[in-house]
């Protein structure tokens, strides 16, 4: 029997034509944005061995994305997979974005069933477009039993090299299916020289939280300190990240008493993502450090 997999559209270069085969880079201004029917439609020819369902739900550019476009997904995702036929999903999803969306689901969804996030660099008719190749991983990570949880799909067969360490959905304290929005956090750069000014005008406009991209490893300049030190007195939330590309925030003993949060190993992005899920459970400082040591 045939494993069935949900695909739920949402735009990016996977779901978008180009003009002709060498429009590379600039077809996204030219949209010819598909829905999903049409593009598993044009890989019809080797999505054998799968019972594809089309899902529809969005054709957009993913720098489009919104909060509440995570939330209507979220409900989305829980009601295809209520079909208990559904072995797993897809969702094609631009890669602008992808990380964000995916993290979001990976503390949200509260459902077991596979889900794969999948895009691509090329539109699907360029030349070397990579978009017909990813839609085929995806469905066969989708469709893997090995899959729940974790995978990776090497030389067309899903094998797991690693166990996932942090918690991760479904079984997360985060449940955002009652909601319609969610708190306002934003991320701030820190470099040599920066102002407080951004700082100050967030904080004007009623944040509930501030994620600073630091300088490693995870440090604001002098002057956005002390307005990130007035910000957090105001109750507003502040996780110091690093904008390197990997390494650790580890939090110092000043930083605790100013009342941050250090990010551990998450980027800025991710580390908004999960300071928006903290805050609809608690305001408590130490209860959201203890969220990001364990997510």
């Amino acid at each position: 029997m045939q494993p069935r997999i949900a695909v739920i559209g949402m735009g990016g270069s996977i779901s978008t034509l180009g003009r002709h085969k060498l429009d590379l880079f600039e077809y996204g201004q030219f949209a010819k944005p598909l829905q999903v029917e049409d593009v598993l439609g044009m890989f019809s020819d080797v999505l054998v061995g799968f019972d594809v369902v089309p899902v529809p739900f969005r054709a957009i550019d993913s720098a489009t994305v919104d909060l509440a476009l995570w939330l209507e997904l979220n409900g989305l995702i829980s009601r295809v997979a209520a079909d208990g036929s559904i072995a797993g999903i897809v969702i094609l999803h631009g890669t602008s974005t992808l990380e964000e969306t995916a993290y979001f689901l990976h503390l949200t969804v509260k459902v077991a069933t596979p889900i794969v996030l999948v895009g691509a660099q090329r539109p699907p008719n360029g030349l070397g477009s990579d978009a017909g190749i990813n839609l085929v991983n995806a469905l066969r990570v989708a469709a893997a039993r090995e899959a729940r949880g974790l995978g990776v799909d090497p030389d067309g067969a899903v094998a797991i090299y690693r166990l996932p360490a942090r918690r991760h959905a479904p079984d997360t304290e985060f449940d955002v299916s009652d909601l319609q929005q969610l708190p306002s956090v934003e991320i701030v750069y820190s470099y040599a020289g920066a102002s407080a000014r951004a700082i100050e005008a967030f904080v004007e406009d009623g944040v509930k939280g501030i994620v600073v991209a630091g300088m490693p490893p995870g440090r604001a300049s002098p002057a956005q300190r002390a307005a990130l030190i007035v910000a957090a007195k105001r109750g507003v939330l502040v996780v110091q990240c690093s904008r390197a590309g990997s390494g650790r925030v580890i939090q110092r003993s000043e930083d605790r008493e100013a009342g941050f949060v250090a990010a551990d190993n998450l980027n800025p992005q991710k580390a908004r993502v999960l300071a928006m899920l903290a805050l609809c459970c608690t305001d408590d400082r130490a209860a959201i450090a203890r969220m990001f040591i364990e997510y």
